[in-house]
């Protein structure tokens, strides 16, 4: 960042008020080493001072990639769900899961630890099984769904949503990529978008599913339910909503996917009593 500084760019944290400079800096790499640099700005006046800093950074630090998005927004986040704008370089990465090759974008969910998401991967593939049909909700660029279904003797349709637009433009592409049958659509979990599957996989943020999301997930009434978690406090809530509506607890099983820190990735399986 030293040549950020140098041209005079302030980087201001989350929540801090600044007339001009950096609102936060997503870093985004895969195992090959190849890094996307995403700078997110308060206005569209922020991007002519952002824009020509990260392009020069493509050059000088070598990155692969760099893109600028505004988000003007108040709250703590650290982006917002605008698309972000290529200022230089590659759009995108490219990492392996599992033996398939999928796109790692600057601001769509993928997760961070691609060894633990690996195995991961594996558990789901093995309660998946013989599947006809997969739904993926939450399912960013689809990593964890393809990932899933490549790896299936006879891979199932699948039909994935995020509310990321980007990630669903990717996921499409990656299927035509991989052969696999199935639709996609940017947008939570809703009772008029989902088809009947026999399996479910949902993956959604820290707050967990909105009961709405939930209900359109379980109003097709899949004979089983893959909730991938990183907040044990909110699975524990949907949990409860699941149980409800007749399923019964299947497995519960840890990854450490940030090591040495308090977050833990959980993945729980029910099945339809």
């Amino acid at each position: 960042l030293e040549p950020a500084v140098r041209a005079g760019l302030s980087l201001a944290p989350p929540g801090l008020r600044a007339s001009r400079g950096l609102r936060s800096l997503v870093l985004r790499a895969n195992r090959s080493g190849d890094v996307l640099a995403t700078a997110v700005v308060r206005s569209d006046a922020d991007v002519a001072a952002v824009a020509p800093i990260l392009s020069n950074l493509v050059t000088a630090c070598a990155l692969t990639g760099a893109a600028v998005q505004v988000f003007g927004g108040e709250s703590d986040a650290v982006h917002g769900r605008m698309d972000p704008v290529v200022v230089g370089g590659a759009p995108a990465l490219e990492e392996r899961i599992a033996g398939v090759p999928l796109p790692v974008l600057p601001l769509a969910f993928f997760q961070v630890n691609p060894g633990v998401l690996e195995g991961i991967v594996e558990r789901v593939r093995h309660l998946v099984g013989p599947a006809r049909s997969l739904l993926d909700a939450y399912c960013g660029v689809g990593a964890l769904g393809f990932a899933v279904a490549v790896g299936l003797p006879n891979p199932p349709e699948v039909q994935g949503c995020d509310v990321v637009e980007s990630g669903i433009l990717a996921a499409r592409e990656t299927a035509e990529q991989l052969g696999i049958r199935g639709t996609w659509w940017a947008g939570p979990p809703r009772r008029d978008g989902i088809s009947p599957a026999e399996v479910a996989i949902v993956d959604p943020p820290r707050k967990g599913c909105t009961a709405n999301e939930l209900d359109a997930v379980l109003a097709t009434t899949p004979r089983r339910l893959i909730y991938v978690s990183c907040s044990p406090r909110s699975l524990a809530r949907d949990a409860e909503r699941i149980l409800a509506r007749g399923y019964e607890a299947a497995g519960l099983w840890p990854a450490d996917m940030l090591p040495q820190t308090a977050h833990l990735e959980l993945v729980a399986a029910f099945d339809l009593a």
